[in-house]
């Protein structure tokens, strides 16, 4: 009889298989942090232009920061994502 009890055996794979799941986890709430920045920056300037008060400058921005929300979006589709994500650059 074994004192072995592997029901609790934890392997290599599985170890790997839950850092990348805390590891995507991670950049979930970093991606939703970074997509409610972009949401606060685009509704003012988009309410300018629902308006018709945005100027060439606030037209420009609010495509900029739609721009940076979209790449946002899109980064699982990124090669290597979730362990090596490459950031959008917000808007200056």
């Amino acid at each position: 009889m074994s004192n072995i009890d592997w029901s609790k055996l934890i392997t290599k794979e599985m170890k790997e298989t839950q850092r990348v799941i805390a590891l995507m986890g991670e950049v979930i709430a970093d991606q939703s942090r970074r997509k409610k920045i972009a949401d606060d920056a685009i509704q003012p300037l988009q309410d300018d232009h629902d308006t018709g008060d945005a100027d060439d400058a606030g037209e420009a921005l609010l495509i900029a920061w739609k721009r940076y929300r979209s790449a946002l979006a899109k980064i699982q589709l990124q090669p290597g994502y979730p362990t090596a994500v490459e950031w959008p650059v917000p808007p200056a």
